[in-house]
């Protein structure tokens, strides 16, 4: 019985055992979550991991409430009660259908949309603003078509031929690579990705070894910032 329990002791000593609650956004659990997860499992192979993908505010009151250990997100808003760790920037890009003219292009600016249906994150979102300010730096109507709660049901819709969208790299990369195109967008509009934790809770051995994880995983991804 005392050879388990200190074989207990010594699994959560070097995080072998324990669990894992992540909540992230419905993009980057298609793109980043299971990178990381094919770093993190094989270094934790007794840990459970639960993974719950929800709206933001949801994640951050989630993370508020104590319900989960840390979230991933772009952009989040800033709360008092949250502590937000930046893993990488990233120049969102433009996601067009594969057959497009403007697949032709080095970059694409919002005059080149001028004619193409917009797909958009909702009004008021800061994925929306982002776009929406580079639209107002280039003197150019942002009036996009199409609005969607989530940027990888966008990216979809580009899929199906439907219009093109400006989206973080992460969310475009994860697309059908044989109906899509992925093309920088000028100007540039920087993102980056955060881990969310609460700012009174330390986190745990595990989710500092998640978190280093994470960072290693977009790195793998994108090995240089773009300029």
């Amino acid at each position: 019985m005392f050879q388990g329990i200190r074989q207990k002791a010594g699994d959560l000593r070097t995080s072998r055992i324990g669990r894992v609650r992540l909540t992230t956004t419905a993009e980057l659990s298609e793109s980043l979550v299971p990178a990381i997860l094919r770093r993190f499992v094989p270094h934790h192979p007794g840990v459970a991991i639960s993974i719950e993908t929800r709206p933001m505010i949801e994640m951050l009151d989630a993370l508020e409430a104590g319900i989960t250990h840390l979230g991933l997100v772009m952009e989040p808003d800033p709360r008092p009660g949250i502590e937000t760790r930046p893993l990488r920037q990233f120049d969102m890009a433009c996601v067009l259908p594969k057959g497009s003219p403007l697949v032709a292009l080095p970059f694409v600016t919002p005059q080149d949309l001028q004619d193409i249906t917009l797909i958009a994150a909702p009004a008021g979102s800061r994925v929306h603003n982002l776009v929406a300010d580079a639209f107002r730096r280039a003197k150019q109507p942002f009036a996009p078509s199409i609005e969607v709660r989530f940027m990888n049901t966008g990216v979809s819709l580009v899929e199906q031929g439907i219009g093109a969208t400006v989206v973080d790299p992460l969310t475009a990369a994860a697309g059908a690579a044989e109906r899509i195109a992925i093309r920088p967008f000028r100007p540039a509009i920087p993102i980056t990705v955060h881990a969310a934790l609460a700012r009174d809770k330390p986190p745990s051995r595990l989710v500092q070894s998640f978190l280093r994880h994470a960072g290693e995983a977009v790195r793998e991804a994108f090995p240089e910032v773009p300029a």
